[in-house]
């Protein structure tokens, strides 16, 4: 019988965990070109309310997909408070894995509908700052976006290809660049 050693037992878990993260992305891209979308419009999709309160938001093969102008991606679309008087959002999103090189982070865009769900705006390459973490979720980036005036409803979803250069360090003082993911789990609010 053969005894395995640690370090043996640590190159084949980062192995099989580089694996599956590079398998993740091709296996989304699949999904989403072999996909339907659900809607047709905007007026389709399902609006849930967004308050002060943090919305967990995970985004991926179990959401929606809507062929936006960029492309398809998975979505998710929310209510704005009603009164107007919203300044803006404001989001967390976790990188996929704490693994380096393998990460990679939902970079959100945003774009904001009128009351008859009509668009009056995108926000795009949303700059992102490097946040804490959470012993759950791991690291995050964090961003704000103003609210035009007149929105009513957001929807929330990505682009496939280059974005905004991010990065993380590893403990060796080591850095590594951070892509952009077509999924991700984010954490999104209303602004006090």
């Amino acid at each position: 019988m053969y005894k395995l050693s640690f370090r043996a037992a640590m190159v084949f878990l980062m192995l099989a965990t580089t694996a599956c993260a590079t398998r993740s992305t091709v296996v989304l891209r699949h999904d989403l070109s072999s996909r339907a979308v659900c809607c047709a419009t905007f007026a389709d999709m399902k609006f849930v309310p967004l308050t002060t309160d943090e919305a967990d938001l995970s985004i991926g093969s179990g959401s929606p997909i809507f062929a936006f102008d960029e492309g398809k991606s998975y979505f998710a679309a929310y209510s704005l408070p009603a009164g107007g008087s919203v300044p803006g959002l404001v989001f967390r999103s976790y990188l996929t894995t704490t693994f380096l090189p393998d990460t990679s982070v939902f970079m959100p865009s945003f774009m904001f509908l009128d009351a008859s769900k009509k668009k009056i705006s995108v926000a795009r390459d949303v700059p992102m700052r490097k946040g804490g973490g959470n012993f759950w979720l791991g690291p995050y980036y964090s961003g704000e976006v103003t609210i035009p005036k007149g929105a009513a409803f957001v929807v929330v979803f990505t682009v496939d290809g280059p974005r905004q250069p991010l990065s993380a360090t590893s403990e060796n003082g080591a850095v590594w660049p951070v892509p952009a993911s077509l999924s991700g789990v984010l954490k999104i609010a209303v602004s006090r």
